[in-house]
């Protein structure tokens, strides 16, 4: 196959780019202020009880490879359950949430003050109540759009929270949800939200703009904004001045600006693109997608949402296209290193490939499969034909960690 060349690769910046380190599906890695080892306490709550995380604790100790704390647990950790984290709050400093996980629970955090950092992944479709509340070294925080609603007191008295990003998909912001967050200067409301309840804004003594993307005017309940001194922007003034967001002194249209959207795009393709080695006709099918891109005008009347909407659909075909050759790439490449019997040893990744839309995870995945196979096969040179059980191998490729196998018949992890 022949090395990809684009018709427009002059537009795109050529820069060596690495995929990013992420827990395993079953691992929550964590440091703390001190830079020492958080110790379960069994009478506030035992994390090693499935209750916290449906699955109980086996590990936890700190991975030189990674520079964290490493929580190990014995399965795929899907949610972070109620009160998982609260007894840690003067000891926890960050968190990285697996991709699978899928909530977080009412007091997760909650109190835990110096916690400045936390990347809540795009898996995750609810926060619960009081789920962040008190954390007050956090600074910003993004919330994805596969959560409908953000809970009551979610984010209350983070009063250090600067940026909050809310993405299109989240409907409705519950009461006190951001109450007290008295350092946020401004908030974007997305398309999708519909209602935002009692006192969410309140007490945000800082906040000095409001921006609305929702053609409808969400339903607001009591004291939404602190005494309403914000400025609002909206799609429509007309339309918001007839509706309860008519506390607000001053209501000014609001036009979105999608400056740069046309590099940002291409700029997201090439991240994808790096690393793949593509065929003529994939690259021609490539190239029609950044013609369609490069043909919209960035000059600054070119700027409107038609044109965004334009780059958007071309990137996100494009993406896509990656994806699939990302996937058939992988599941390829495992077949031909699979054995004739190891089958079952890499049916998860597999699994994982197929279903995932996540490049980073189909790689990861895909590696996870590769390392199980060459141990398999590495190990099958060193056993004896009078026993089913071979010596220890320690197996270490370049980037990858040692990986000790011991049973042929069952490739395991026994140190990782």
């Amino acid at each position: 196959m022949k090395k990809i060349f684009l018709l427009f690769s002059l537009v795109l910046t050529i820069c060596s780019t690495a995929i990013a380190q992420a827990p395993s599906i079953n691992q929550i890695w964590y440091t703390t202020v001190d830079g020492e080892k958080i110790e379960m306490d069994p009478n506030h709550h035992d994390p090693s009880e499935p209750s916290a995380f449906d699955q109980p604790l086996i590990r936890n100790e700190y991975d030189a490879s990674v520079g964290q704390f490493v929580l190990t647990f014995d399965g795929v950790v899907t949610r972070i359950g109620k009160g998982a984290f609260r007894s840690f709050g003067w000891e926890l400093k960050s968190v990285t949430v697996p991709c699978a996980v899928t909530s977080i629970e009412d007091e997760a955090f909650e109190g835990c003050q110096e916690l400045t950092s936390i990347t809540i992944p795009c898996s995750v479709m609810s926060i619960g109540k009081n789920a962040f509340e008190n954390c007050t070294g956090l600074k910003s925080i993004t919330i994805p759009g596969g959560v409908k609603r953000i809970e009551d007191s979610a984010f209350k008295q983070c009063y250090n929270m600067t940026s909050v990003t809310i993405s299109n998909g989240v409907a409705s912001i519950g009461e006190s949800a951001f109450e007290g967050c008295s350092m946020l200067p401004s908030i974007m409301l997305p398309e999708s939200i519909t209602s935002i309840g009692d006192r969410a804004f309140y007490g945000t003594s800082s906040l000095t703009k409001v921006i609305v993307l929702a053609t409808n005017p969400p339903v607001l309940g009591n004291d939404v904004f602190y005494r309403g001194g914000a400025d609002l922007y909206v799609p429509s003034v007309e339309t918001y001045a007839a509706s309860s967001w008519n506390r607000f002194f001053y209501i000014s249209p609001y036009s979105p600006q999608y400056t740069g959207c046309k590099h940002k795009a291409l700029e997201e393709i090439n991240e994808a693109l790096q690393g793949l080695e593509l065929s003529e006709s994939e690259t021609q099918i490539m190239n029609g997608f950044l013609r369609q891109i490069n043909n919209v005008h960035d000059d600054a009347l070119a700027e409107t949402r038609e044109n965004f909407l334009i780059i958007e659909s071309a990137k996100t075909a494009a993406l896509d296209f990656v994806k699939m050759l990302v996937r058939d790439a992988a599941l390829t490449a495992i077949a031909e290193a699979m054995p004739e019997n190891a089958n079952d040893l890499v049916q998860h990744q597999i699994s994982i490939i197929n279903t995932s839309n996540d490049v980073a995870m189909i790689n990861m995945a895909r590696g996870v499969a590769l390392d199980i196979l060459y141990a398999y096969n590495k190990v099958l040179g060193y056993v004896p034909t009078d026993t089913t059980t071979g010596p220890a191998v320690r197996i270490s490729k370049k980037g990858k960690t040692p990986l000790t196998i011991y049973n042929p018949d069952k490739v395991e992890f026994l140190s990782k």
